[in-house]
C-alpha cells in the first residue's frame, strides 16, 4: 500500500504486532459464521499442480487494485485484494481500508467498481473482508486452500499491484515466523497489501501485507474464517468502530506512528486546553529542519488527502485544519545532545491552542529553561546561544535563507533601541554569551557583525529600523559565502522598504557582487525612474555613502568600508522590472558596469 502524492508507503511493519480488536459484525451485533458457505467460498484440489502460466491465467483475473480516496474522490493510498467469491466478496488488509470515506478497485480488465464496504476485521492480523459492487456481474474468485502445516520448500506465487501495476512471483516457502506469517522467497512489491500468496494448485493461502529482505510474508487465509458476516459498515463507520485509544478523539486525524512505521514514545493530553492531545515520536537520524520536512511529507500528504489546509507555520512547526475545525500539528523537536530530530503530533479543537503555540515556536510554556540550553529555536545549531531568552524578547519570525546552505534566521522585535549605538551596547550581553562558546568576531559593517567558531559555523546580528521600532535579525550559517554576501547587503538601506515595493528577484555577478530586482510602476521612462529613485540615493546618503560615478541608466555610490551600492534602471518588459540595485566590494566591476548604458 501506497501513498500516490511522495510514493510514500504506509503498511505492516515486519514483526509489528496489531492490538486485537473485535470483528466489526461482532461490535455492531452480528454473528459471525464459523465457515463460508459454498457459495461463497469454494474448496477442493486440482488433481495436479498447475504450471506457472496456469497459474497465472487461473488467478490473476480474481487479484485486483484497490484506491483509498478521501470524501472528495481523491485517492491518496493504494493496495492490492483478492475476491473469494463471485458475488464480490473479498479479502485485503485492514490497513488497505482503514481511513478511507470511499474504496474503489480496478480489476485485471482495467474496470473500475465502487466498494460497498467492510464486512468483518480482525485488527490483529491486519485483515478485512469488503464487499465490491458488482451491480450483479459474476467476479472471478480464488479457491481457498490449506494454509496450515504448511512444508518448506513448498512451490508458491505472490499476485498483486505494486505501485498500481500488475506484478506476478514464483517462490518456495521458507517457514513460518514465530508471528505466525508464511514466510517465503516469492517477491511483492511496495503497493502489494492485500495481495494473494496462492499454492501450486492455484488456491488462495495468504494475504501478502509485507515484504521482507528474503522474500514476503503473508497471513494464513485460515484467519478469515473468523471473521463476521454481519451488517455491512460503511468506511465512516469502520473508522469509528475500530480506531484506536490513540487518536480515538479525533478519527479523522491519520495517524503519525502507522504512516510513519514508529511506535509512540510519549502521549497524552496537554493541559491548560480543551480537547488537546499529544503524540511523541523518535525520528532518528532526521536532524535539521529541511531533513524533517522531508521525512514528514507522507504524513502531511495524508493530512492534504483527507481535508486538512495548512493555516499557520514556523520553521519548526506546522498546523493544519480541516472543515469540522479540528487542528492538527506537526512539531519539529532537535535534542543538543544527538542532533536526532523527534517529532510531537497533536490534535486539537482548541483554536487558542493552535495560535499560542505557533506562537511559541514548538516550545511549549513551562518548558523554558535557561537561554544558555539550546531549544528548538536554534535547533540546527545547537552552540548558538538563543538571543530571545538571552534578551527576554519575543521572537517575530523565523525561516531559512534559501540561496545558501544551512543558512536560518531569527527576527525579534527591539522598540527600545532605535538607535544604533543604544542598539550595539544592549547586544554586548549576547555577543558575552557568544564569546563564551567559543565564537570570536570574524567581520562587521556599521549595521552587521558576524561571529565565527572553530566549527565553521557563523553567527551574525543584523539591526534595523522598521516603521520607527528597532529590530534585529540573528543569522546562523556554515556558509561563508552567505557572511560576505550578508555584510554588503546589510551595509546598505533595502530599496524595497524605503520605496515600498516588492523585491521581484535576485541575480549574481561576478565573485562577491550580487543585484536585486524590483518592479517601480509608472516608472516607464529613465526621467521618472531617477525622480522615484530619487528617495533611496537621499537614504543612501544618509548610510554614510558618497558618489563615486554614473551614467544615463546606472548610479553609483560607495562607504567607507569599501563597498560600492549600484542604482541600475532596467525597462525590461519581458521580465517586468526597473530597478537593479547592486551591492559589491569589486571596483573593476562597477568601472565597467559605468562603461555600459
Amino acid at each position: 500500500m501506497k501513498f500516490n502524492a511522495k510514493q510514500f508507503i504506509i503498511g505492516a511493519v515486519a514483526g509489528a504486532v496489531f492490538a486485537a480488536v473485535p470483528s466489526a459484525a461482532q461490535a455492531t451485533g452480528g454473528i459471525p459464521s464459523a465457515r463460508y458457505s459454498a457459495a461463497d467460498v469454494a474448496g477442493g484440489h486440482a488433481k495436479a499442480p498447475l504450471t506457472p502460466g496456469e497459474i497465472e491465467k487461473k488467478c490473476a483475473p480474481a487479484v485486483f487494485h484497490i484506491e483509498m480516496c478521501d470524501r472528495n474522490g481523491y485517492a491518496f493510498a493504494a493496495g492490492s485484494g483478492s475476491f473469494i467469491s463471485k458475488s464480490g466478496l473479498a479479502v485485503t488488509c485492514l490497513h488497505a481500508v482503514e481511513g478511507a470515506y470511499i474504496e474503489r478497485v480496478m480489476t485485471s480488465d482495467g474496470k473500475w467498481y465502487g466498494v460497498k464496504g467492510v464486512y468483518g476485521v480482525d485488527k490483529e492480523h491486519d485483515l478485512a473482508l469488503i464487499q465490491v459492487d458488482g451491480g450483479g456481474i459474476d467476479f472471478p474468485y480464488l479457491e481457498t486452500g490449506d494454509s496450515e502445516g504448511l512444508p518448506a520448500g513448498r512451490t508458491v506465487y505472490t499476485i498483486g499491484y505494486p505501485d498500481g501495476a500488475y506484478s506476478f512471483s514464483a517462490g518456495v516457502i521458507t517457514g513460518v515466523t514465530d508471528g505466525g506469517f508464511i514466510q517465503s522467497t516469492a517477491t511483492v512489491g511496495q503497493g502489494s497489501s492485500g495481495g494473494a500468496l496462492v499454492n501450486e494448485y492455484g488456491e488462495l493461502i495468504g494475504v501478502t501485507p509485507i515484504k521482507h529482505a528474503e522474500g514476503s510474508l503473508a497471513r494464513p487465509i485460515s484467519l478469515i474464517e473468523a471473521l463476521g458476516r454481519g451488517k455491512l459498515l460503511t468506511f465512516a463507520e469502520l473508522m469509528r468502530s475500530i480506531r484506536s485509544p490513540r487518536y480515538a478523539d479525533y478519527f479523522t486525524a491519520p495517524d503519525f506512528g502507522k504512516i510513519m512505521g514508529l511506535p509512540s514514545k510519549k502521549e497524552g493530553t496537554y493541559e491548560g486546553y480543551a480537547e488537546t492531545y499529544f503524540w511523541h515520536y523518535a525520528l532518528s537520524g532526521r536532524n535539521g529542519a529541511d531533513g524533517y520536512w522531508q521525512a514528514a511529507g507522507g504524513y502531511i500528504d495524508a493530512l492534504s488527502e483527507q481535508g486538512f489546509r495548512l493555516v499557520s507555520e514556523s520553521m519548526n512547526t506546522k498546523f493544519y485544519r480541516n472543515s469540522d475545525g479540528l487542528y492538527v500539528g506537526l512539531c519539529n523537536q532537535a535534542h543538543s545532545d544527538d542532533l536526532n530530530s523527534d517529532t510531537t503530533i497533536f490534535t486539537s479543537k482548541d483554536e487558542k491552542f493552535a495560535a499560542d503555540y505557533v506562537k511559541t515556536y514548538g516550545v511549549p510554556s513551562g518548558e523554558g529553561g535557561d537561554y544558555t540550553a539550546n531549544t528548538s529555536y536554534y535547533g540546527n545549531y545547537t552552540a548558538v546561544p538563543d538571543f530571545g531568552k538571552v534578551m527576554a524578547i519575543e521572537l517575530v519570525d523565523r525561516g531559512y535563507w534559501t540561496d545558501y546552505d544551512e543558512t536560518y534566521f531569527w527576527h525579534y522585535s527591539l522598540p527600545d533601541w532605535e538607535n544604533l549605538d543604544a542598539y550595539w551596547t544592549a547586544a554586548d550581553k549576547y555577543f558575552e554569551i557568544l564569546l563564551q562558546r567559543g565564537f570570536a568576531l570574524a567581520d562587521e559593517n556599521g549595521r552587521a557583525k558576524f561571529y565565527k567558531n572553530k566549527d565553521g559555523v557563523f553567527v551574525g546580528i543584523w539591526h534595523e529600523i522598521l516603521g520607527g521600532d528597532s529590530n534585529t535579525t540573528i543569522m546562523a550559517s556554515k556558509d561563508k559565502d552567505f557572511a560576505d554576501y550578508y555584510l554588503l547587503y546589510t551595509a546598505m538601506p533595502d530599496f524595497g522598504k524605503v520605496m515600498g515595493v516588492n523585491l521581484f528577484g535576485t541575480m549574481g555577478f561576478s565573485a562577491g557582487t550580487h543585484a536585486r530586482l524590483y518592479l517601480l510602476p509608472d516608472c516607464r521612462s529613465v526621467g521618472r525612474f531617477w525622480d522615484a529613485a530619487g528617495k533611496y540615493l537621499a537614504a543612501l546618503d544618509s548610510y554614510g555613502y558618497t558618489p563615486v560615478g554614473e551614467n544615463k541608466t546606472k548610479k553609483f555610490y560607495k562607504n567607507s568600508q569599501g563597498i560600492y551600492a549600484g542604482v541600475c534602471y532596467d525597462p525590461d518588459e519581458g521580465f517586468n522590472r526597473n530597478a537593479t540595485i547592486i551591492f559589491t566590494k569589486d571596483g573593476d566591476f562597477v568601472a565597467n558596469s559605468l562603461k555600459t548604458e
